[in-house]
């Protein structure tokens, strides 16, 4: 029986009184902190506690998306992250380099569309949509701004027989 006994308690040594904005899982539990991000083992139970920081850039209030094999994260200052995981080494890499512009006004939302062209998809403030055209694997890359007649307040993917397709919610 799963009770509230069963849980833990696991805090972060980062030395920082910060607070966790997103949690991901792939192979292992991501964890983005306002001050850092860590990578916790996929079995980690009370009597095996172990974290490794993997960056100090700290993140957004937004939740992190998985991609290809990577986590996609909005680092504080508003620059659009992945991180990714290659044997036992990770890197956290920059997308936003070459169009930083779009994020400047925030974002509110992070979806990502793996199927057909695979996609990052950042609802900013405003309500329009700062996109990214990313395959990793062909190193393609590609900025966009998207707006429609009116203001979108949400957006979402939904697996079809076709690939994935987007949703959004928008207030006209």
């Amino acid at each position: 029986v799963i009770t509230a006994s069963c849980a833990m308690k696991l805090e972060l040594a980062s030395g920082r009184n910060d607070r966790i904005v997103w949690i991901s899982g792939m192979r292992n539990i991501l964890v983005g902190t306002e001050a850092s991000e860590w990578m916790l083992p996929y079995d980690i139970d009370p009597t095996k506690q172990t974290a490794s920081m993997l960056s100090s850039y700290g993140s957004e209030r937004i939740q992190a998306a998985a991609l290809h094999s990577g986590v996609i994260f909005i680092q504080r200052g508003r620059r659009l992250r992945e991180h990714i995981f290659d044997g036992n080494a990770s890197d956290s890499i920059d997308l936003s380099f070459s169009a930083d512009h779009l994020l400047t006004g925030g974002v509110r939302q992070l979806v990502c569309k793996r199927s057909g062209d695979p996609m990052v998809l950042c609802l900013l403030e405003n309500g329009k949509l700062a996109v990214l055209t990313y395959d990793r694997r062909y190193d393609m890359q590609g900025w966009a701004r998207w707006e429609t007649l009116g203001e979108i307040l949400s957006i979402s993917t939904l697996d079809c027989p076709e690939g994935q397709h987007l949703y959004a919610v928008v207030r006209r």
